[in-house]
């Protein structure tokens, strides 16, 4: 069993949304703040925008685990959201990088549900880990796709 997860505080979610976010929130709370007859409407928004955040948060957050007979793509915020995949049900993997700073997300194509397939945000798999779990999932005899990872690999 190998486990493919990292760290909350090294992610790009916490490096890039969260802190400069709740800093610009923290900032707008103090301004507001100061004044005592804030409106109703902007706690109204501010709430929204967090409970927006935090959603937006939970479903970047998956990592991998690599079992003996099966893949599990697990959320670490929800551990009941994940999915196991038989590596005999596995057609295709793809597992792309949007950009240069976007988070890796992955495909996983199974010979029961090929239209049907989810896109997961691996967020707490680390950059370093895929030169390691593209070879494994491979000698598992699994087609694995990838794009924009060649400086990765």
């Amino acid at each position: 069993m190998k486990t493919f997860r990292r760290s909350f505080w090294k992610t790009c979610t916490f490096k890039f949304g969260l802190l400069p976010g709740y800093v610009f929130l923290l900032l707008l709370g103090g301004y507001y703040l100061h004044d005592v007859q804030v409106p109703v409407v902007v706690w109204i928004y501010l709430i929204a925008i967090c409970i927006v955040g935090f959603v937006g948060i939970i479903i970047r957050c998956f990592y991998l685990i690599l079992m003996d007979g099966r893949l599990i793509i697990k959320n670490r915020f929800c551990p009941f959201w994940c999915n196991k995949f038989y590596y005999s049900d596995i057609e295709k993997i793809y597992i792309e990088q949007p950009g240069v700073l976007g988070v890796c997300y992955i495909q996983v194509i199974t010979r029961k549900n090929r239209k049907h397939n989810w896109k997961y945000i691996l967020d707490f798999v680390s950059p370093k880990d895929y030169t390691e779990l593209v070879p494994m999932l491979k000698e598992k005899g699994i087609d694995v796709k990838t794009k924009n990872l060649t400086y990765l690999l």
